[in-house]
């Protein structure tokens, strides 16, 4: 049997999020056929107008590139989606975006996550299967790391006299994960494991020599919070004072790691109140994140360096609580850790909440095609408002270190999950956003149809990887 630990909680289907916080109603949306702005035909045989990209800027283009990442965030614990309070300064800027409804990512692990966003390509397209979570296990030598000599967007970008910066805080985004995946940077700064303050603080350190330069420029800040271990001061977990005492002290890293190994053997009740508690101490993450944001963005504007700059934000992977029986992401593509969050802003960007179906690998095209600029023919990703309603997003889970492989495919409201240990998975996350009714039948003709579309990737880790491989693959 695979090592199947699960996957995260209980995330909210498209379409399923409740009110915003402010009352408020939603920006313009997109209609059904990824355009937005269009009135509703009368008739059926009333054309739709053709995609177009959802990126309109009133006036000249942005000249340059921020790009926010965040680590390990759970889609639905932001208070954009959720109402909680943990994020005003994030759900500020994504009410003032482009913000993607419906965004997911390629996988549930930082390394592939960040090479689909990076090259707007998909990994195993790229010859990459991830063999490992960290280098202490060793890689096959039958698959390299990362493949070199990429074409990222920041070598497309450097390529036209971009000045190109990046400040990680995770190792498996950086240059020790080896090959390319941080190729095109001019200058790389690590600040591995650093918390929100360090890093920000680093991040505009790098804006003001890119504004000095008087180059155009490109700078990445990636954010390891909120990723375990959940150490933010314990004064932004607001609500662990007022939950149930349990034995174990969440906001210690040795309590935090005890309370998750001892859930398994406790009642139902009391797993509630562990993962309550664990939750409060994850909330508290982004409460510490958040403000760090909001000060870091309140400098850039008041330094003029949003003046003429398209801003993105994204976040790599979910993050599990339990819910599908396991703790923490990289484990497999239930939603909890699959989906994700992505946005675009500029001062001159008009917001809107995009609804329409995205993937990672829709972020560099994306970009390149907002600074006037030709997206790659190699990247398989989309600018965003040009795919069509009724996409297919394929997604991969391997981690030869763990025993843990799985393939998913989502098309409109329905998801076809493949572990490799045998067993599948059908959901319609409209009716079942929390997947928990299997509607897996291999006579069903509509999950034939969704096994024919994700068979030619499951063949392709198949051949990478025989030996971990069941030997008749199919539904």
């Amino acid at each position: 049997m695979w090592l199947l630990l699960a996957c995260a909680g209980s995330d909210d289907a498209a379409g399923t999020r409740p009110p915003r916080p402010d009352g408020e109603d939603s920006p313009t949306s997109a209609t059904e056929s990824g355009t937005s702005d269009s009135p509703t035909p009368t008739d059926s045989t009333v054309p739709t107008e053709p995609p177009a990209p959802a990126l309109v800027f009133e006036g000249e283009r942005p000249r340059n590139l921020l790009m926010i990442s965040l680590d390990t965030t759970r889609r639905d614990q932001l208070g954009y989606f959720s109402g909680l309070d943990t994020t005003p300064n994030l759900d500020a800027f994504l009410r003032g975006a482009v913000a993607l409804e419906d965004h997911r990512s390629c996988a549930s692990w930082t390394a592939p996550s960040s090479l689909c966003v990076v090259t707007g390509a998909f990994p195993p397209d790229l010859g990459w299967y991830p063999s490992t979570v960290y280098q202490s296990y060793g890689p096959d030598p039958r698959i390299p790391w990362v493949p070199d000599d990429l074409r990222t967007l920041a070598v497309q970008l450097q390529e036209v006299g971009y000045r190109t910066s990046m400040v990680t805080s995770n190792g498996v985004f950086s240059d020790r994960l080896g090959g390319g995946i941080l190729d095109g940077f001019d200058t790389v700064v690590e600040r591995l494991w650093m918390q929100a303050p360090a890093v920000a603080e680093t991040g505009l350190v790098q804006v003001d020599r890119a504004v000095g330069s008087g180059s155009p420029w490109y700078v990445h800040v990636h954010f390891i919070d909120p990723h375990t271990p959940y150490e933010a001061p314990v004064e932004y977990a607001t609500e662990l004072a007022t939950l149930p005492e349990i034995p174990w002290d969440v906001t210690d890293t040795t309590g935090l790691y005890a309370a998750e190994a001892a859930f398994w053997g406790e009642n139902e009740r009391q797993q509630e109140l562990i993962r309550a508690a664990i939750t409060s101490v994850y909330r508290a993450e982004l409460r510490y994140w958040d403000e760090e944001f909001g000060r870091m963005w309140a400098e850039l504007d008041a330094s003029g360096a949003l003046d003429d700059t398209l801003v993105v934000f994204w976040t790599d992977h979910g993050e599990q609580f339990a819910e599908h029986n396991g703790w923490h992401h990289g484990i497999s593509l239930w939603d909890q850790e699959n989906r994700a969050t992505a946005a675009f802003w500029a001062k001159n960007l008009s917001p809107r909440e995009w609804t329409g179906p995205t993937l990672h690998q829709d972020i560099a095209p994306t970009v390149l095609d907002a600074l006037g600029l030709a997206p790659d023919p190699a990247m398989s990703g989309l600018v965003v408002g040009m795919a069509p309603a009724d996409r297919s997003r394929i997604q991969f889970n391997y981690i030869y270190g763990w025993g843990a492989a799985q393939s998913s495919l989502v098309r409109g409201s329905k998801k076809l999950l493949y572990h490799w240990d045998g067993s599948k998975y059908f959901y319609d996350l409209e009716a079942d956003p929390e997947e928990l009714v299997n509607l897996y039948d291999a006579a069903d003709p509509e999950i034939l149809d969704f096994w024919r579309e994700l068979e030619p990737q499951v063949q392709g880790l198949a051949d990478a990887w025989p030996e971990f491989i069941p030997e008749q693959l199919g539904p």
